[in-house]
C-alpha cells in the first residue's frame, strides 16, 4: 500500500512539473517532463557560475534525442556553449552585462528554421539549422521537442517555466551571435557525391548509426582563411568507437606521415555519452589558414565497428575572386 501511494506521488510530481504558462517549477535532475515546445518558450533560471545542462527529446517512445544544450558560465561576460548534433566544439557568446551571484534568466525559443536564446531580455544567441549545424541536423533537431531533461551535470539552474511563444525564433538584431565557430557546414554541402547523404549512405530517419562531416562554409573556403574540420559517427552503443579513422589525403589524422601544417590543425579524438545511451565518437581540429596545395584536399572518415565511411573535398577559391572595385 506504501509502495503503492509513492508511485501516485511520483506520478502527481511528474505530472505537477508539465506546468501551465508563468509557473515555475523546480528542476528535478535526470526527470523527463513534458514541455510543449511548439507553442511555449523554456525560460529557466540559473544562478552564479557553473553549467547549465539540459536534453530535449521528441515524443516517442522510446524517446528519440532532438538535441543536449549546455552552458558554461566561465567568466564573467562570455559563455561557452555546445549544442549537440548542431555546433561543433565550445564556441563562445558575450553577455552585455556581468555574470553574477545573482539569478539570471534565460529564454529558449524554438521553430523549424532556427532556436533562438536571449538572457534577461536581451538576444545573445541565434542559430539557424540550415546554415549554422553541422550535416545531419535535420536528423535531430528537425524532429518536434515534446520532452525536457535537466541533465546531472547541471550545477547553475535552479527553476523552469513555460512563457507562450509571442513570435517564431527570428534572427536577432544587435547583440549576440558572437561565437567563434557556431559549427561550420561543409563545403560542397548542396553538391554531394551520387550516393551520399547525411547519414553517410542511408536516407531515412530511422538509421540508428549516423555519420557526419563538415568543413569550412563558403565564405571560409577562400586560400589565407581558416576552418574547423570535423568527423562523428553516433551510435546507440555503450562504448566509444575506437575502429574511427579520419584520413587527410590518405595519411591518417594522427600519423606521422600527415602533412606538418595538418599536424598542427591539433586534432583531438573524443567521445560524448548522451543520456539516451547514444554514444558519439568525434575527431576534430582547427587549421587556422589554408594555402594553395590545400585545394582538393580529402577528408575521409570511416568505420570498422560499423563498417560505414564519409568523405568530402575542400575546394579553395583565391580571397581576391569575387572582390568587387571598391576604390
Amino acid at each position: 500500500m506504501i509502495r503503492l501511494l509513492l508511485k501516485v506521488l511520483v506520478l502527481y510530481t511528474v505530472l505537477l512539473s508539465v506546468c501551465g504558462e508563468g509557473e515555475w517549477n523546480p528542476i528535478v535532475k535526470g526527470q523527463d517532463v513534458d514541455f510543449n515546445f511548439e507553442e511555449y518558450s523554456l525560460q529557466v533560471e540559473t544562478e552564479g557560475f557553473g553549467l547549465l545542462a539540459m536534453s530535449w527529446l521528441d515524443g516517442r517512445d522510446p524517446a528519440y534525442p532532438v538535441g543536449s544544450i549546455y552552458f558554461s558560465f566561465a567568466n564573467a561576460f562570455s559563455v561557452q556553449y555546445q549544442i549537440a548534433y548542431c555546433t561543433v566544439g565550445e564556441p563562445t557568446f558575450t553577455l552585455a552585462d556581468s555574470i553574477s551571484s545573482e539569478k539570471r534568466t534565460w529564454t529558449f525559443t524554438r521553430d523549424k528554421d532556427g532556436l533562438n536564446v536571449s538572457s534577461n531580455g536581451k538576444d545573445v544567441l541565434y542559430l539557424k539549422f540550415e546554415e549554422d549545424c553541422a550535416e545531419g541536423w535535420q536528423y535531430y533537431w528537425g524532429l518536434t521537442p515534446a520532452v525536457l531533461n535537466f541533465e546531472s551535470l547541471d550545477s547553475a539552474t535552479d527553476r523552469y517555466r513555460a512563457l507562450e511563444i509571442a513570435g517564431s525564433a527570428t534572427e536577432p538584431e544587435g547583440e549576440g551571435n558572437e561565437g567563434e565557430d557556431k559549427g561550420d557546414k561543409e563545403d560542397g554541402d548542396d553538391d554531394k557525391e551520387e550516393g551520399e547523404d547525411d547519414n553517410g549512405g542511408d536516407d531515412t530517419e530511422e538509421n540508428e548509426v549516423r555519420f557526419h562531416i563538415r568543413g569550412p562554409k563558403p565564405q571560409y573556403s577562400v586560400i589565407g582563411e581558416g576552418s574547423s574540420i570535423t568527423c562523428s559517427v553516433a551510435a546507440p552503443d555503450s562504448v566509444e568507437d575506437e575502429t574511427f579513422m579520419m584520413t587527410i589525403n590518405g595519411d591518417e589524422w594522427n600519423g606521422a606521415a600527415l602533412d606538418e601544417r595538418w599536424a598542427g590543425a591539433g586534432f583531438v579524438f573524443s567521445t560524448f555519452d548522451h543520456e539516451n545511451g547514444t554514444i558519439e565518437t568525434t575527431i576534430a581540429g582547427y587549421l587556422d589558414n589554408f594555402i594553395e596545395s590545400d585545394n582538393m584536399t580529402e577528408i575521409r572518415c570511416y568505420s570498422k565497428k560499423y563498417d560505414g565511411e564519409i568523405s568530402m573535398t575542400i575546394e579553395l577559391r583565391d580571397n581576391h575572386e569575387g572582390e568587387g572595385n571598391e576604390g
